[in-house]
């Protein structure tokens, strides 16, 4: 979906699922007109960067009624204060965001080293080069 057609979707949208870069672009892209947009019942989730969502309008959503719930995987400020309002609310879940387990990053890091040495050694294109121009 292009974000420009995000306003489109959204009045019937029951979980939003934030999973994208963060980017200048991203920065901020559900805040307060997104998340009204929304049905009464519908559910955020944030497993992309908590700076995509507007934690102050997400925060007004929630106690407002204009959205139901919020599935946290991140947030903004990372990690949230203590007193912060999204730790008292029944409608909110936040998770510890550390869903990989150190064997299994690592196995993934020596894996992507090795085809990369490979590819290096080809004078192929490497895997997973970041996009300056992108921000990712």
């Amino acid at each position: 979906m292009v974000l420009d057609d995000i306003h489109t979707v959204l009045p019937t949208t029951d979980v939003l699922v934030a999973a994208l870069a963060l980017t200048p672009e991203t920065r901020h892209v559900i805040g307060a007109r997104e998340l009204a947009a929304l049905p009464n019942d519908a559910v955020v989730v944030n497993v992309a960067r908590g700076a995509v969502i507007d934690t102050e309008a997400l925060v007004t959503a929630l106690r407002g009624g204009e959205i139901a719930a919020a599935g946290l995987d991140v947030t903004d400020p990372e990690p949230l204060g203590d007193g912060h309002p999204l730790w008292s609310m029944d409608n909110v879940f936040i998770s510890s965001h550390c869903a990989d387990s150190l064997e299994f990053v690592t196995q993934k890091l020596i894996e992507r080293v090795q085809d990369n040495l490979r590819r290096f050694g080809r004078d192929e294109e490497l895997v997973g080069q970041v996009d300056w121009t992108a921000g990712y």
